[in-house]
């Protein structure tokens, strides 16, 4: 069983894979990334590079630290170290139980989003 802190992070502010390799590897190497290196040693598009990043950004794991035409990228260091240590210990310890709750997630997103457009479906909108 994961650890509480690393269930609520995951469940939080972590939502998909990308996001989660993205974080590990500035956590734990505490230097600044461009998009183009990370994708480069993640070995994902640049683009998925560029949305885990906007994620973690918005979730104030990860900070930019320097702007365009190149931004590089750093893990924010703040009051989720503690938690952030712990995903790394988990990740190390309990791969699957990680991947188990991403993947639930993202069967619970695809529910809702299914669920919405269903309901949307019902709805009466002037002009139609």
């Amino acid at each position: 069983m994961l650890p509480t802190d690393v269930q609520e992070l995951l469940r939080l502010r972590i939502g998909s894979y990308e996001q989660l390799h993205v974080l590990l590897l500035l956590f734990q190497g505490r230097a600044e990334w461009s998009v183009e290196a990370l994708a480069a040693h993640l070995k994902v598009s640049a683009d998925s590079t560029s949305q885990a990043l906007s994620a973690l950004v918005a979730h104030g794991l990860v900070a930019r630290a320097s702007e365009p035409p190149e931004p590089k990228y750093r893990y924010a260091t703040g009051r989720q170290d503690a938690a952030v240590e712990a995903l790394v210990r988990a990740h190390q310890e309990q791969p699957l139980a990680i991947i188990r709750l991403l993947a639930e997630q993202s069967i619970e997103r695809i529910r809702a989003d299914a669920l919405r457009a269903f309901a949307d479906a019902f709805l009466f909108r002037k002009g139609k």
